[in-house]
């Protein structure tokens, strides 16, 4: 089987990820207070909505004031690496290869996500608004296999 050629594409992170950290931070502290009012919480439950709320907060805080990074997705025939807009495409990359898994695909917008051995999850939403001169040659690096 050969492989796509190598393709870059523009990404950004997954943008609605500070929005659900909000959404989900909110309906927390409203089924905490409803719990409270109407008297059905034990108090380990009431405690663990409590840290539930605490730590959604936590994150939507932290990712609204740190802004979003965007990338440059690489993938050179073999493996995805990924580039920052600051040093593409000079500097090497933030990270050695990584493993692409697609979640959604809804042919003009992908939501995919890239893991490392021994490393979080990162998850990317790509459209193909972004650069949809590439957007052809990223699909089909997407789902090539390298040998």
């Amino acid at each position: 089987m050969q492989n796509a050629p190598s393709v870059d594409y523009p990404v950004g992170r997954f943008a609605w990820a500070s929005w659900l950290a909000l959404l989900f931070s909110t309906l927390s502290l409203m089924a905490f207070a409803l719990g409270l009012w109407g008297g059905h919480f034990e108090v380990w439950r009431a405690a663990g909505f409590l840290v539930l709320w605490f730590l959604l907060s936590l994150y939507a805080a932290i990712s609204w004031r740190y802004p979003l990074g965007q990338y440059w997705l690489c993938w050179d025939g073999q493996t995805w690496q990924v580039h920052t807009v600051h040093q593409y495409p000079i500097d090497p990359p933030v990270h050695d290869s990584y493993a692409l898994s697609v979640h959604l695909d809804f042919q003009k917008s992908l939501l995919i996500s890239l893991i490392k051995p021994n490393s979080l999850r990162q998850w990317f939403w790509i459209s193909k608004s972004s650069f949809p001169e590439r957007w052809h040659g990223f699909r089909c690096a997407v789902y090539s296999r390298s040998e």
